[in-house]
Order: structure tokens, then sequence, then C-alpha cells
């Protein structure tokens, strides 16, 4: 009886700070909920960022749901699906012309180093490391080759070249010595073209059309020369 009659007069006499002070708990949860409360959607994998803590979590990430975090902390989110991108890299052959490689790149990040790519590298490792490297790559392998020869054998010349020194150097190098865990997992660097200049092409054309012009007279000169032999035994005969 005593406690429920104190309980009532201390309610009575507190009661307005009580009520401001649950609505200002209601309304500071909700303003910081969009911290609190983070969706890592279908096909991500989110990193965690402890501010007073380790910093970046290396060892584990979030998957797929809705997670409660502290609000000073922070989550960033990385696609982990199957990301196609194009682009167009300028590049210098071996007769000193400048060619354009029209280039699709298909690749993964690989979810056990999303924590390690973001620390090194950042969200912005498509245009810090893939892009740079492909068009590093590309230009390496197009600088041996004539523009000739890249234009006749063209994408089947680079493809494959490209795409296995490109996933070699898409990684992190611990010490300086070791490769350590791998950014990105490369599954295919397309050549969609290879674009000559115009007058370049028309020279290649000219060329080859001239070639199989020599060697169809080649033939058909040497098809005569065995002809007129059988005709002159024939005679001698």
């Amino acid at each position: 009886q005593r406690f429920k009659a104190w309980s009532k007069a201390t309610y009575r006499r507190h009661h307005t700070s009580l009520l401001m002070g649950v609505l200002l708990f209601t309304f500071v949860f909700i303003f910081l909920s969009r911290q609190m409360f983070i969706t890592v959607p279908a096909g991500h994998g989110g990193v965690m960022w402890w501010r007073f803590w380790e910093g970046t979590a290396t060892s584990w990430h979030y998957g797929e749901g809705t997670h409660l975090i502290p609000p000073w902390d922070e989550v960033t989110l990385y696609d982990l699906r199957l990301q196609s991108v194009p682009f167009d890299v300028s590049a210098l052959v071996s007769d000193g012309l400048v060619i354009t490689v029209e280039v699709t790149v298909q690749f993964r990040v690989e979810p056990d180093s999303i924590g390690f790519l973001h620390q090194y590298v950042g969200p912005d490792y498509l245009n810090s490391l893939i892009i740079p490297q492909i068009s590093s790559q590309i230009r390496n392998n197009v600088a041996s080759v004539s523009a000739e020869a890249l234009y006749s054998q063209g994408r089947g010349l680079l493809q494959e070249a490209i795409e296995k020194a490109a996933d070699q150097s898409l990684g992190l190098v611990d010490d300086g010595h070791e490769l350590g865990p791998s950014f990105i997992q490369l599954e295919q660097v397309l050549i969609r073209r290879v674009d000559l200049p115009n007058d370049v092409r028309m020279a290649i054309g000219i060329g080859e059309i001239q070639h199989q012009a020599s060697t169809l007279a080649e033939s058909q000169g040497s098809a005569f020369i065995r002809s007129g032999s059988c005709f002159d035994n024939l005679k001698k005969r």
C-alpha cells in the first residue's frame, strides 16, 4: 500500500518528464534506425567497419538479410553476383598506329576477400583496379603486334593472353613477395571489336585482295604450264 501510494505520487510529480523521455527515446530510435538496421540484398555481402574497435572486418562479412549494428559503425555493400562491364581501350601497335579495342569484362567479387577489397581498394574497384589492369594487359599485348596481324587474327590473338595475365594481377600482394588473397574472380575477357583507322583498314583490305589475286594468278599459271607440257608430250608421241 505504501509502495503503491509512493509510486503514484512519484508518477504524478514526474509524469511529464517520463513522457518527454519516452518521446525523446522514440524519436532518437526512429532517427537512428537507418544506421542501426542494415539490409543486405540478394547476391550481396556487407563489410563491417568498427569505429571504436578493429576497423574493417576482414575475416567475415554480413550475408543476405537484415542486421542490427551500433549506429556509430558502418556497413558497405558489395555486389557478389556475375557482373559484365564494357569499355574501350586505346592502344599503340608495333606499326606506331593507334587502335581502339572494345572490351567486355565478366567477373565476380570473391566473397571471402571483400573485407580486404574494401580496406585496400574501396567500393570504386572497377575504375581503380579492374579497368586499369585489363587496359594495361591489352596495351602490353598489342604493342608487339602489327596492325595487319591484329586485323587478320584479331580477337583470338589477344583474348587468351589478356585473360591469363589479368587474372594473376587482380589480387593483393601481402609482403611484396607472395601473392595474397585474390580480390576478383575473372570469368572472361571478351574482345568485341578491334577498330583500326579507316585508311589502314582499306590498305590492309587492298593488300589482301592483291595477295589473293597474285596467288590465283600463280596457280592458274602453274596449271597452264602443266597443260602445255602435257600437250608437248602428246605431240611427241
